[in-house]
């Protein structure tokens, strides 16, 4: 037996809610997207590694940790709204390989 996710929930009820919830969702994973896409960019990335070379590396692991643990939460919520967080490349997971 297969557990159904919100959104196929919402086709098997018939509901035109969730429509809405899943563009917001995914605006909320947009903005998301778009702030890891910022922190991805080399400009941005040569910051960090300024910092690893001055070493100040465990203050910049402990900044990007603290970004990726809020990336995660507000995406939570946009899936759970029904958006698709497939396309996120997480800065975190790009710098640090995690």
């Amino acid at each position: 037996m297969k557990e159904l996710g919100f959104s196929e929930m919402d086709q098997v009820a018939g509901a035109s809610f969730s429509g809405i919830t899943t563009y917001i969702g995914n605006a909320i994973i947009d903005a998301v997207m778009i702030s890891n896409d910022i922190f991805n960019m080399s400009v941005v990335y040569s910051v960090g590694r300024f910092f690893d070379s001055v070493g100040f590396g465990s203050f910049h692991y402990t900044l990007d940790s603290w970004g990726y643990s809020l990336s995660k939460l507000v995406a939570g919520i946009g899936t759970a709204l029904g958006g698709d967080d497939s396309r996120i490349a997480y800065h975190f997971d790009e710098e640090w390989g995690a």
